[in-house]
């Protein structure tokens, strides 16, 4: 019981630390939103508040819904069917074990370790001011306290995976070259961590599969089991 309440009291402190530091981040970095890029404020009852502001959440965004391929997420154009594999992912398998799109069912029954936001070049986050992969995760472990209570049996992790390469744009470019753009762009420091977990990608557009693959695949290389990517959207 003494253990018990101890680890409800050490919850509540955390809480109200995420919390305070959910509110400190607010006033540094206001919340924008990611279609309008008007500054907003946060409805905590409404999740998808943390990335849109009310004027692009009205009509409601979309619900992806099956059939689409089990490995990369591309929804099909028909309405029957099941989900199977898309021709790109019969031609080429992605380094990924599955990628899903925001408005999809992904991963609450899959086991996760670490959640990875895709990182900058160092350079591009000081001209950007911000890393947008970053603001699509950084309320998750808050979130996850609010919904379920608890804290999150995973980690958000913004260090151990680094942009090491400064890569031109990929705009214009067919996936071969969108792949040889993105050779050796990504290092692993603490290698060690990632042996045999489960990792989680997060990123705002997948749209060859480029980015996701050449990080998932320096992951692997560092020794994970398995890599997710869960994306804002789909190009």
């Amino acid at each position: 019981m003494v253990g018990f309440l101890r680890h409800h009291g050490l919850i509540k402190h955390q809480r109200a630390v995420y919390a305070l530091a959910g509110r400190l981040a607010a006033f540094v970095f206001p919340d924008k939103c990611v279609k309008c890029k008007r500054y907003m404020t946060r409805d905590r009852l409404i999740p998808l508040s943390a990335c849109y502001c009310p004027q692009c959440l009205d009509p409601p965004l979309p619900f992806f819904t099956p059939p689409f391929c089990t490995c990369c997420g591309h929804v099909f154009s028909g309405k029957e069917g099941s989900n199977h594999f898309c021709e790109s992912c019969l031609k080429t398998k992605l380094p990924l074990d599955r990628v899903r799109a925001a408005f999809e069912t992904h991963f609450s029954q899959t086991h996760i370790d670490y959640i990875i936001p895709i990182p900058l070049y160092k350079k591009k986050v000081r001209k950007r001011g911000f890393n947008q992969s970053y603001l699509l995760v950084r309320h998750f472990i808050l979130l996850y306290l609010e919904t379920y209570k608890n804290l999150p049996p995973w980690q958000l992790d913004i260090h151990s995976l680094v942009r090491v390469k400064q890569t031109p744009s990929q705009t214009g470019l067919d996936i071969r070259q969108r792949q040889k753009n993105l050779t050796r762009a990504f290092d692993c420091r603490e290698k060690r961590k990632f042996k045999g977990k489960s990792i989680l990608l997060c990123d705002d557009v997948f749209t060859s599969g480029a980015t996701c693959s050449a990080a998932a695949k320096c992951l692997i290389s560092a020794g994970a089991a398995r890599v997710f990517a869960l994306v804002l959207a789909r190009a």
